[in-house]
């Protein structure tokens, strides 16, 4: 009975020696998982501050945003397999993260932006204040629309996409910029706090952001719609423009 009671214990003693390397094991993965988080974020944070100082306006945030796209490209490539690799990627966003590699392979099936004209997820729900073309709270002479909404209020990308901008910028306060292909972005700004981060992809209608409680009046979030650069009137792309809620 004795031996048996120290085959048992040796038997415990060794799945619990077992148990604790491999909880060491998990310990040190998280630990190097989280340095490395942190080292991305920190990056991120540098890129953020540098593109901040650097651009003035968004044109040439834009411009500086291109500019990392085409740093990212390799220099040895043939003109052929440029050619190649613009052919197969033109339909899908590219991403941007904080370590400077690129990943074209998007882990979403995005359709095409250019056939979603009027299906776009209206971004908040809420409505339209001020017209497009005329001055706004935020982005200056009407390049977007401002959308009145309710404090807490969810904030969702308009379409399928990947993060390439989220942080503070200028007047736009917080400001965050979603890349859907074919030159189209959808930039977002007035939320209190986004969820996202950078080379994030998104579905239309995931959740980005939340709105604020602002000390007057109800809390806006400004829209805008690019393409290559130029802003263009997001209203006939919305869901919205025909007859659609946004739920």
């Amino acid at each position: 009975q004795i031996t048996r009671r120290k085959k048992d214990l040796a038997k415990a003693t060794d799945i619990l020696g077992k148990r604790q390397k491999k909880l060491e094991q998990i310990l040190i993965l998280k630990i190097g998982t989280r340095h490395k988080t942190l080292a991305a974020r920190q990056v991120e944070a540098t890129r953020l501050r540098r593109l901040t100082r650097e651009a003035q306006n968004l044109r040439e945030l834009f411009d500086h945003l291109k500019k990392e796209r085409l740093n990212r490209e390799l220099p040895n490539r043939s003109a052929s397999e440029k050619r190649t690799s613009k052919s197969k990627r033109r339909n899908m966003p590219r991403r941007l993260d904080p370590n400077g590699t690129e990943d074209q392979t998007s882990p979403l099936q995005t359709g095409s932006i250019t056939t979603a004209r009027g299906e776009l997820t209206f971004p908040v729900i809420g409505k339209i204040n001020g017209q497009y073309g005329k001055r706004q709270q935020v982005g200056g002479a009407g390049k977007g629309i401002n959308i009145e909404s309710s404090p807490g209020a969810q904030v969702v990308a308009p379409f399928n996409g990947q993060i390439v901008f989220a942080g503070p910028f200028r007047g736009y306060g917080r400001l965050l910029i979603i890349e859907h292909g074919k030159g189209y972005h959808s930039l977002l700004a007035g939320m209190a706090r986004i969820n996202g981060s950078v080379g994030q992809w998104l579905l239309s209608g995931e959740p980005v952001a939340v709105m604020g409680e602002p000390l007057t009046g109800r809390p806006t979030l400004y829209m805008e719609l690019r393409v290559n650069g130029q802003p263009v009137n997001p209203n006939p792309w919305l869901a919205v423009a025909k007859g659609k809620i946004n739920g």
